[in-house]
């Protein structure tokens, strides 16, 4: 039995720069407030530079100058998250949210933050919180589908991705995720049609393509999903799930040799790949190289020792060689890790 790695979503593709607009600095200002402004404008312009610890140096002095600065907070924030020191960033957040409860991109922020410590509830209330304030905010839909696609709430990521598409139609991601989640709840027709769009839009993502192969894969045209499995890698060469899928589809198509080529690919490119080594030992199994197959189990099984298919196909091929009671352990062994049709093979066994 062959089994491939699942690609999924795009996921939190990048990071926004929050409240970047520069101030106006009016001459009817205090003498700190318009010194404060000049070091708000100039911590924007650091960021936007990616010069974060200078920004952070110049909002520290704007906040300094005017403690209830809220919007510095909130950019101070930002570039605390750039460094990835979350506590900090946090702390900000929460001061800028008890100076104005109605910044929006303070809850967005510590939504994001939240989210790539996987705290996903805690991100879940933040950018719910977010959109109260501003309904049409395409980056709280669109994580907010994320989030729902990773908890296998399709029905609910496929609602916040299409409201992320009414917001910003251009939204290749949204229709690539939508894609994704019309995928796992069987609507194959309609997950082509929103991957067709998202690479309408896009034609350089290499994960749509791939993604796209897969749903074709499912729907038995593996021309095409070989096609789409090939555009993936020419976009993106180290795409070792790519390769690993493409030799799913040769597979599946009776291209053993070439399915074999694909899955040594993706194992040059990710030596520690289990599925690879799983799949290549399924493409050595149908050429009767029944030892390599073993040899290549092996090397799945210790890179992870629960991975239950692996432990079929080894005992599938140990059968083959007439090992009869190594068979019959490993489909034991497989039974135990979940792999539902093992029970087949151990009826031989009793």
């Amino acid at each position: 039995m062959i089994k491939k790695l699942l690609t999924c979503s795009s996921l939190l593709f990048h990071m926004l720069i929050y409240a970047q607009e520069m101030v106006v600095i009016s001459d009817t200002t205090s003498e700190n407030y318009r010194k404060s402004q000049m070091s708000y404008n100039e911590g924007i312009q650091y960021l936007q530079n990616k010069q974060f610890q200078q920004a952070i140096d110049a909002f520290t002095q704007s906040i300094q100058l005017v403690a209830n600065f809220d919007k510095a907070y909130v950019n101070r924030a930002n570039a605390f998250y750039e460094l990835r020191d979350f506590k900090s960033a946090r702390s900000d957040l929460k001061t800028a949210i008890e100076l104005n409860p109605n910044n929006e991109n303070a809850y967005q922020l510590r939504g994001d933050i939240y989210m790539a410590e996987n705290k996903n509830d805690k991100a879940k209330n933040d950018y719910k919180k977010s959109l109260e304030l501003n309904p049409n905010n395409a980056h709280c839909l669109y994580n907010l589908g994320v989030i729902s696609f990773i908890e296998q709430d399709y029905s609910a990521a496929i609602e916040y991705f299409t409201n992320t598409i009414k917001v910003k139609p251009d939204h290749a991601y949204a229709y690539n995720d939508r894609a994704g989640a019309k995928r796992e709840s069987g609507d194959l027709d309609g997950a082509l049609q929103d991957y067709n769009q998202a690479i309408k839009l896009d034609n350089k993502l290499s994960f749509a393509y791939n993604n796209r192969g897969t749903v074709k894969r499912r729907k038995g045209d593996f021309k095409g999903a070989i096609d789409d499995y090939t555009k993936a890698i020419n976009l993106k060469p180290d795409y070792y799930i790519a390769y690993n899928n493409r030799g799913s589809a040769k597979f599946d198509s009776g291209d053993y040799d070439g399915a074999i080529a694909d899955f040594t690919q993706a194992i040059k490119l990710k030596s520690d790949y289990a599925f690879a080594y799983n799949n290549r030992a399924a493409a050595k199994f149908k050429l009767k190289d029944y030892r390599g197959s073993i040899s290549d189990c092996n090397e799945a099984i210790r890179l992870d020792p629960n991975y239950g298919y692996a432990y079929l196909n080894r005992g599938t091929a140990r059968e083959m060689l007439r090992e009869f009671d190594k068979a019959c352990q490993d489909w034991q062994k497989a039974s135990e890790l979940g792999v539902t049709n093992a029970s087949k093979f151990l009826l031989d066994c009793n």
